[in-house]
C-alpha cells in the first residue's frame, strides 16, 4: 500500500509537475495540512483525519489548476526567511535573490540609504535591512495591498523599525518625505533595488498558466517593450533636483534580452560611470540583472 505522501507525489507528478519538484511539493503541502515533520509524513502508517484529508485534496485541487503553491501555503522562502505571500504580491523568485545578495555582498558595513522600488512582499527591502543593519532602507510600492503584506512581513520578521514603508509611484516625492528622511536623503546618495515589471505587454499570454492566471499583472506587464517602469524611474531620477534622492548605484533585474536597452535607457538619463551585469551561473552564460554606478 502507497504512503499518503507517495499517493500526493504521483498526484502531482501526472499532472503539474515532474521528479524532485513534484516530491518537494507534495511533502509541504502534507506538512502545511497536518503540521506533523517531513520524517513523520513519509511513514506509511501515517494516516489524515477527514478535516485534513478534505483540506488536503482541496489544496491539491488548487494546485493542479496551476494555482502556486506559495499561494496554497500562503508563504515563500527569500534569503532563508519565510515571507508571507498572497496574490496582492508575485512569488519571490531564485533570480531576486541573486541580485539582493550581491547588493547585500557590495554594501556590507556601508552607512548608506538603500530604497527598494516597488517592494511587494517586502522580501528584499527586509532581507536587506536585517543583513545590513547600518542601512536606511525606504521601500515603496504603488499598491496598498502589497504594503499591507509587507508591512506584516516586516513585523513577523522583526524589522518594521529597519524599513520604512512608503505609498507611491516608484520615487517618493521629496515634499511628502517625513521630515528625517528628507534630511538623509538631502546629505546622502542612495544606492537603488528596482525589480519592476519587465514582461513586454505581448509575451503575458505566453507566461506559464501559475505565473499568468494567478499572479498580480501589474507587478508583471511592463508595457510594450517590457521597460515602460524603468523609463519612468530614469525620468524620475533625473528630474530630480540635486537637493533630492541622488542614485550612487542602481541595482535593476530584467529578462536577459533587455539589459542592453536597459543599460542604454539609463545612459540616455543619467551620467553612467560604470555597468556590470549580475548573471544567475557560475559560467556568466545567465544574465539577470545590472549594476549602474553613477557619477
Amino acid at each position: 500500500m502507497e504512503s499518503i505522501l507517495q499517493t500526493t507525489i504521483e498526484r502531482l507528478r501526472m499532472h503539474i509537475c515532474e521528479g524532485v519538484l513534484a516530491e518537494q511539493e507534495a511533502a509541504e503541502l502534507l506538512t502545511f495540512v497536518t503540521g506533523r515533520t517531513r520524517d513523520q509524513i513519509q511513514r506509511k502508517d501515517f494516516i489524515l483525519n477527514t478535516t485534513e484529508t478534505n483540506h488536503l485534496n482541496n489544496l491539491i485541487e488548487r494546485r493542479l489548476r496551476h494555482e502556486p503553491l506559495a499561494y496554497l501555503l500562503g508563504t515563500a522562502y527569500f534569503l532563508g526567511r519565510k515571507f508571507i505571500v498572497t496574490p496582492d504580491v508575485l512569488v519571490p523568485r531564485p533570480a531576486t535573490e541573486i541580485i539582493v545578495t550581491k547588493l547585500i555582498t557590495d554594501q556590507r558595513d556601508q552607512d548608506t540609504i538603500i530604497i527598494d522600488v516597488g517592494t511587494g512582499s517586502g522580501c528584499a527591502a527586509i532581507s536587506i535591512a536585517l543583513e545590513l543593519p547600518l542601512t536606511t532602507v525606504i521601500a515603496t510600492d504603488s499598491s496598498v495591498e502589497a504594503l499591507t503584506v509587507a508591512r506584516t512581513n516586516a513585523e513577523l520578521l522583526t524589522a518594521i523599525n529597519k524599513v520604512q514603508f512608503l505609498t507611491c509611484d516608484l520615487l517618493p516625492d521629496r515634499q511628502t518625505l517625513p521630515a528625517d528622511l528628507k534630511l538623509l536623503i538631502t546629505d546622502r546618495r542612495a544606492v537603488i533595488f528596482a525589480n519592476l515589471p519587465y514582461i513586454p505587454t505581448t509575451d503575458m499570454s505566453q507566461l506559464a498558466p501559475d505565473v499568468r492566471d494567478f499572479e498580480p499583472h501589474l507587478a508583471l506587464d511592463g508595457g510594450v517593450d517590457g521597460l515602460d517602469l524603468y523609463r519612468q524611474l530614469f525620468e524620475q531620477l533625473a528630474a530630480r533636483p540635486h537637493s533630492s534622492i541622488r542614485p550612487r548605484s542602481l541595482y535593476l533585474e530584467a529578462l536577459p534580452a533587455q539589459l542592453d536597452q536597459l543599460e542604454n535607457l539609463a545612459k540616455e538619463k543619467l551620467p553612467i560611470l560604470t555597468t556590470k551585469k549580475i548573471y544567475a551561473d557560475s559560467a556568466n552564460q545567465l544574465p539577470i540583472g545590472l549594476i549602474l554606478h553613477i557619477t
